[in-house]
């Protein structure tokens, strides 16, 4: 299956038509309606969120009766495209869930990114993308006819503009009531976005910081896989992991061997990144760089991909979690104090806040712009004037 990459690149979306083959569709159905079963055995759970009931993980609910479900989530349908558009010869899954209808009409949602302050700001992002492609794509695909997403074509590699965030400013944020849809002008589509209309068994692919609007959550039957696809040896490291279930025994063997390798490289990236922690704790400035350019070999985007690091110490000294990929709460600690001056850097005085990102309110990070006066050359230097971590032996 050929793709526009170019394209892509340049809307931020594609369509791929039948990307469920016809002849798999009722068993798929099938397979799939036993995963609603099992996650709600007495109907759908109108909580989680009410608008758009979610299965999140649904290799949780995979056995040997409905393995189908995993396996069309390895099909070359999907695994195909993925490596054309990453540029990658392994694509692994990032996350899997099941979008259902409620049992409750809703109407529209609100405009957004999938997108908030704990990924970094924006624009490193989007300047990554622009320069070496995606790292990470999501995969919507339906098991009904369904024209509820509508996307803003080109927005995921730009800002918003003045007219857009006036637009998306007049309607309450939903992530700060519930993320319960609020205000008249939720109903109001962005100037140039348009519907993406797909029939049982299509598919879109699309780039998380895209625009992008659920435009009506009736009670219509609603099924949409939702596949977070990442690649591992491209040119851009991918912050958010793998997953990793025992349920993924039940694959046919070809598909249960791929997996097998996907864990092995995963496993590669883990201690990758262990190591740069490593040596970031022993302020070994090279040794740092060495391994920051295996996890992220383009040179652009890296002071990014540097910034995906350090969130991840940030987030567990705010959850009080004792280890980090692996590390002591005390070596948390340590890199956290080796990451203030970066961390200090990203910070922006008084909050800060934009619509259409997945926040409550203002937060304490700049949301889209990189520092001005901070950038990867920087955290080096400083690394290497702090003096030696003291030996504990």
């Amino acid at each position: 299956m050929e793709i526009d990459r170019s394209r892509f690149l340049k809307d931020g979306y594609l369509i791929v038509r039948e990307l469920i083959p016809p002849p798999m569709l009722d068993s798929l159905r099938a397979d799939f309606e036993a995963i609603v079963r099992r996650e709600w055995p007495d109907g759908p759970d109108p909580g989680r969120p009410p608008f758009q009931p979610r299965v999140y993980g649904f290799e949780r609910h995979v056995d040997d009766a409905n393995a189908g479900a995993l396996e069309f989530c390895m099909h070359e349908n999907i695994l195909g495209p993925t490596r054309q558009l990453l540029q990658v010869e392994h694509v692994g899954i990032a996350y899997l869930f099941l979008m259902c209808n409620p049992i409750a009409a809703h109407g529209p949602w609100w405009w957004h990114r999938d997108f908030g302050h704990q990924d970094g700001p924006l624009q490193g992002k989007q300047q990554s993308f622009c320069a070496n492609g995606p790292a990470h794509l999501q995969w919507n695909i339906s098991l009904y006819d369904d024209d509820v997403l509508w996307v803003l074509p080109g927005s995921h590699i730009r800002p918003n503009t003045e007219a857009e965030n006036r637009q998306l400013s007049t309607v309450d944020h939903s992530y700060a009531h519930g993320q319960m849809p609020q205000g008249e002008l939720r109903h109001t589509p962005l100037p140039g976005s348009i519907p993406v209309d797909l029939k049982a068994g299509d598919g879109v692919v699309y780039a998380n910081m895209i625009l992008h609007w659920g435009s009506n959550y009736s009670t219509r039957h609603r099924r949409i896989i939702h596949i977070g696809t990442r690649g591992f040896g491209g040119a851009r490291y991918y912050a958010h992991g793998f997953t990793s279930s025992d349920n993924f025994r039940h694959l046919a063997p070809e598909n249960r061997a791929e997996y097998s390798r996907l864990l092995a490289l995963y496993d590669k990236e883990r201690a990758t990144k262990s190591a740069a922690f490593h040596a970031i704790l022993n302020r070994d400035s090279a040794a740092f760089e060495a391994q920051l350019a295996k996890l992220h070999p383009a040179e652009t985007g890296r002071f990014t991909c540097l910034i995906d690091l350090s969130i991840e110490p940030r987030i567990a000294m705010a959850t009080d979690e004792a280890v980090v990929g692996g590390f002591s709460r005390a070596e948390t600690e340590q890199l956290w104090r080796q990451f203030a001056c970066l961390d200090d850097a990203l910070r922006i005085e008084g909050g800060d806040w934009l619509p259409g990102f997945l926040i409550a309110g203002r937060v304490p990070y700049c949301i889209y712009d990189l520092p001005s006066d901070f950038d990867l050359d920087v955290f080096l230097t400083d690394l290497a004037k702090s003096p030696p971590k003291p030996n504990r032996d």
